[in-house]
């Protein structure tokens, strides 16, 4: 649970560090107000705003390395982050941050 925790203090810090709007979801932010519970990734949200999804993308796959290739494409058709690994997950550099 130690490496989750570095993992979403990283995180976090990038977050911080750009003036991001976010929060923690998932089975981490039910350590604070739910039942304990393991888990091996970080969930997070992130208030982007309509149409400037690109800048918050590209800023996640320069900082964290993305699991697949052309992770940002598919953060565009998928309306969603792409799959990322360092020192995201606790087990694997196969988790995602989802």
């Amino acid at each position: 649970m130690n490496e989750v925790i570095r993992a979403a203090a990283e995180l976090q810090a990038v977050c911080v560090a750009e003036g991001w709007r976010f929060c923690f979801i998932g089975d981490l932010a039910v350590q604070r107000w739910g039942e304990p519970r393991e888990t091996v990734d970080v969930d997070l949200t992130l208030l982007t705003g309509f149409h400037d999804e690109a800048r918050f993308v590209s800023t996640l796959v320069e900082r964290f390395e993305p699991r697949i290739d052309h992770a940002a494409d598919f953060a565009r058709v998928n309306s969603t982050h792409p799959p990322l690994a360092r020192s995201i997950c606790a087990s694997s550099s196969k988790c995602a941050l989802s």
